[in-house]
């Protein structure tokens, strides 16, 4: 594979030690999504898992998704099941139920 669609390889851990940013910045988010009880809430490019914690944190479903199978396995690591779900993908996802935000 070349280009944007070759696979990178992620460092999780170097990520969230330097990159903390990414999340931090985007944490103010949360009280305009207002996630609520019960809602079903998609997190691409979920990363660690920091913001779809958080998400969950304030009672949402959320099911994080990112490409990198690291970034995954330390999302897992960091929050154990059931919150947040986080999967890794390689292909297109066909979801079943609708959320509410993404």
């Amino acid at each position: 594979m070349s280009g944007f669609m070759a696979r990178a390889q992620w460092d999780a851990e170097l990520y969230d030690a330097k990159h903390a940013f990414v999340w931090e910045k985007a944490r103010g988010l949360l009280d305009w999504l207002a996630p609520g009880n019960g809602e079903r809430i998609l997190d691409l490019g979920c990363g660690t898992g920091q913001l779809a914690a958080e998400i969950a944190a304030r009672g949402a479903h959320v099911t994080g998704v990112d490409r990198s199978p690291e970034m995954v396995a330390e999302a897992r690591k960091k929050f154990p099941a059931p919150m947040p779900r986080c999967i890794g993908s390689r292909r297109p996802c066909r979801w079943s139920k609708e959320f509410r935000a993404h």
